[in-house]
């Protein structure tokens, strides 16, 4: 039992008495790990055609935050996380107009992405085009993609 208890970095002295928390508290961060461990951006490799992969992260990040792709590329979201994220690049139904940008004419962008969930999207118009996740958007998840001619 010494060996658990060190291993969990609980002092000796503490005994027998802090095991069912830590044990309670390893359990549910396996079980919350393996709630995001299913669905395709777990378990298949990007979509044949994609051009670049964008990781939605359990840090609440889009990963890379910022990415540069030529015209006609197409773009992966992948939310690889344990928590539910949106891609929300559309002016007309973003809840923050103010922070979400694409060049006139260009088509806006979301989805809702449940863990495990894939989005993709191809970009046409050369610009920049901003865009957040809806829960997370106070903490500062946005991104953001520069389109070349």
């Amino acid at each position: 039992m010494r060996c658990v208890l060190v291993w969990c970095g609980i002092p000796p002295q503490m005994g027998h008495a802090m095991l069912p928390k830590v044990f309670q508290t390893i359990t549910l961060m396996l079980v919350l790990t393996a709630c995001g461990a299913d669905g395709p951006a777990n378990n298949t490799p990007p979509a044949p055609g994609t051009d670049a992969v964008i990781e939605l992260t359990t840090t609440l990040k889009f990963a890379p935050e910022r990415l540069t792709i030529p015209a006609g590329a197409t773009v992966e979201w992948r939310n690889s996380s344990i928590l539910d994220h949106t891609v929300s690049g559309d002016p007309a139904t973003a809840e923050h107009p103010a922070d979400v940008a694409i060049p006139a004419g260009a088509a806006g962008f979301s989805a809702d992405l449940p863990a495990g969930g894939v989005f993709r999207h191809t970009f046409n118009l050369p610009g920049t085009y901003r865009y957040y996740c809806d829960p997370h958007h106070g903490l500062g998840m946005k991104g953001e993609i520069t389109v070349t001619p």
